[in-house]
């Protein structure tokens, strides 16, 4: 399993989006996708592309793959965070660009579904540690 990068989660109308911020960000889903997978039943998901260079930048069908990613861990592990159906948004070639405040609720996201998978990893097997009829 790859590593999980520490998020930017104080995205501003100042800062610049570059091939690394995309690559993190798609990283760390798949990251999120594996962790649950040893935790849930396994489900389909959407691949997301290789990692882009200095040269490349998102199209709009990768940004909805990654609406796409979380929706899925949300619906298919735990609702470790407030989103919906209506909240993903969709992206069209030529048109608007996600904004720093997508940046936010991406990042965000991921850190809320590490802490929460990763608390469910550490905790799931401390019921399994207590016996029927056992003194606590």
């Amino acid at each position: 399993m790859a590593s999980f990068s520490v998020p930017k989660t104080d995205w501003n109308a100042n800062s610049f989006f570059s091939y690394g911020a995309y690559n993190r960000i798609k990283n760390n889903i798949q990251y999120l996708i594996d962790l649950s997978f040893e935790l849930f039943p396994e489900y389909e998901y959407e691949k997301m592309s290789d990692d882009k260079t200095y040269s490349d930048f998102p199209y709009a069908d990768e940004f909805n793959l990654i609406e796409l990613n979380l929706k899925l861990l949300h619906d298919k592990s735990f609702g470790f965070v407030k989103y919906t159906f209506s909240d993903m948004k969709n992206w069209y070639p030529n048109q608007q660009t996600p904004s720093y405040e997508d940046m936010n609720r991406y990042e965000q996201m991921t850190v809320d579904y590490y802490n929460g998978l990763n608390s469910i990893k550490k905790n799931k097997n401390k019921l399994g540690d207590i016996k029927l009829g056992m003194n606590l």
